[in-house]
C-alpha cells in the first residue's frame, strides 16, 4: 500500500524531472554513461528526497543516459523515495553496508553497456572506508570511475523561480534570526542564551531546520572567526560580537554574517576596521553582474585589498554560492580563493544566489566579519537581507 506523505515541497515533480532530463543531457556531454548520486544534495535536488541526516545509513541512485534510475536504500527509510516519481526500481539493504554496496555494484550492471560511471566525492554523507568499498566493487564489476562531483553542483547553481522564492523567504527567516539574536544580547548574556534565542525566533517565524548552530565568538575569540560554536562565555562591555547564522525554508539557506560592539559605543578603531570589512563587501557588490567571471571579481577586489594594512580580505573565499543545504556542504561546493584559482571559467548568471564575504583583522586583538546574500539579476545583483549594516551595530 503506497503512503502519501504529508510533505510541503519546494517545487513541482515536473520541474524535478526537467532537472533529470538535463543530468542525462550533461551525461552525454562528459561521455559518462551513468552518475551514481549520494550527495544528499544532489538526491534532493534530482529527485526531491529530504533525508535529515545519512550517518550511517547508506542512501544512493544510479542515473543512467537513456534507462530508469535505480536507487538504493534503507529499508526502515524507504517511504521518501516510493513518494518520487522520478524513481524506478527501489532495492533494499537491512543487513550490513557490504549489502548495500553489493547492491550498488549489482544495479551498475544493470545498466550495461554503461563503462564510464561518474561518482561524488565532495561530501561526508558516505564515509571513506565505505566509498572505498563501493569504487572497489564498481571496478570488480568493469566500471571505468571518474569523479563528477561537480556536476550537480553546477546545475544547482541557476536557481529556478521556485528556488529564488525559497532563498528569498530564506533571507526574511535570516533577517529574524539576526535580529533576535541582537535583542538577546544584553548585560550578563552568554553567547549560548544569544543562539537559543535566535533559533527559536526562527522556528517560530517558519523556519526549518537550522544547518548549523549559529557560530558566535566575542571579544579576543573572535579571532577564531566564526569556526566556533556558542560558548557560555559572558559578553563584556566594549568587546566586539561576531555572528554567522543560515537560515532555512524547505531545505534552502541563505548565509549571512554581522559584528556587532556590546555595551559601548564604537572607537574610532573599531569603526575603522568594521569600515574596512564593509568596503569589501560593497565593492563586491558594485562588480556583481550577469555575464561576469566570478574569479575576475575576486582578484580586482583582492588587489584592491593588497594595500590596506588593516584588512586581512578574504582568505578563504570572497564569493561563494548558497542554495540547498546539508550539514557539512551547506554552500554550492566550491569557494573561490581570493586570485580565483578554483574555477576560472564560472560565470554569473540571473537566478545565482551567493554569499559575498569581507573581513578585517586586527592581528592578535580582534576580527571583524560581515557577510552578506546577493542574488544575480537581469541587469545587475539585490542584496536579499534588509537589515542595516551601514555601520558597525551597538548591542546590549
Amino acid at each position: 500500500m503506497k503512503t502519501d506523505l504529508d510533505i510541503e515541497r519546494p517545487c513541482s515533480w515536473e520541474e524535478h524531472a526537467m532537472r533529470l532530463d538535463a543530468l542525462r543531457h550533461k551525461l552525454r556531454e562528459r561521455k559518462l554513461d551513468a552518475l551514481l548520486v549520494t550527495s544528499l544534495h544532489s538526491i534532493y535536488y534530482l529527485f526531491g528526497i529530504d533525508r535529515l541526516v545519512s550517518a550511517g545509513v547508506f542512501v544512493g541512485a544510479i542515473a543512467s543516459v537513456d534507462k530508469p534510475v535505480i536507487t538504493i536504500s534503507y529499508y526502515g527509510h524507504d517511504i521518501m523515495f516510493q513518494q518520487s516519481p522520478l524513481v524506478g526500481d527501489i532495492r533494499y539493504w537491512s543487513k550490513d553496508h557490504r549489502q548495500a554496496v553489493e547492491l550498488v555494484a549489482q544495479a551498475f550492471s544493470d545498466v550495461q553497456p554503461a563503462r564510464r560511471l561518474g561518482v561524488e566525492s565532495n561530501h561526508s554523507a558516505v564515509p571513506p572506508n565505505i566509498h572505498m568499498s563501493l569504487e572497489a566493487s564498481l571496478r570488480e564489476r568493469g566500471a571505468e570511475i571518474v569523479d563528477a562531483s561537480d556536476l550537480v553542483t553546477r546545475m544547482r547553481v541557476v536557481k529556478s523561480p521556485a528556488e529564488i522564492r525559497c532563498m528569498r523567504r530564506a533571507s526574511e527567516l535570516l533577517d529574524i534570526h539576526f535580529q533576535s539574536a541582537f535583542d538577546a544580547m544584553r548585560p550578563g548574556a552568554r553567547e549560548c542564551d544569544v543562539a537559543a534565542n535566535s533559533v527559536a525566533a526562527m522556528y517560530a517565524a517558519g523556519g526549518d531546520y537550522v544547518i548549523h548552530p549559529p557560530l558566535i565568538t566575542s571579544g579576543v575569540n573572535t579571532l577564531l572567526r566564526t569556526f566556533h560554536a556558542p560558548s557560555r562565555r559572558q559578553f563584556k562591555p566594549g568587546e566586539l560580537i561576531v555572528m554567522e547564522a543560515g537560515a532555512s525554508y524547505l531545505r534552502y539557506t541563505t548565509i549571512g554574517a554581522h559584528t556587532a560592539v556590546f555595551g559601548k559605543d564604537p572607537t574610532p578603531e573599531q569603526r575603522k576596521y568594521y569600515r574596512a570589512a564593509r568596503a569589501e563587501i560593497d565593492a563586491t557588490v558594485d562588480r556583481l553582474a550577469p555575464g561576469r567571471k566570478a574569479a575576475d571579481v575576486t582578484r580586482a577586489i583582492s588587489d584592491e585589498n593588497a594595500g590596506r594594512s588593516e584588512s586581512r580580505g578574504a582568505a578563504a573565499c570572497m564569493i561563494y554560492s548558497t542554495g540547498i543545504a546539508f550539514q557539512d556542504v551547506w554552500y554550492e561546493g566550491w569557494p573561490l580563493t581570493t586570485d580565483g584559482r578554483n574555477d576560472d571559467e564560472w560565470i554569473l548568471q540571473p537566478g545565482t544566489v551567493l554569499g559575498v564575504f569581507g573581513a578585517a583583522e586586527k592581528k592578535g586583538e580582534f576580527m571583524m566579519i560581515c557577510v552578506d546574500p546577493v542574488l544575480i539579476t537581469e541587469t545587475g545583483c539585490e542584496v536579499l537581507t534588509k537589515i542595516d549594516r551601514s555601520e558597525l551595530r551597538v548591542v546590549g
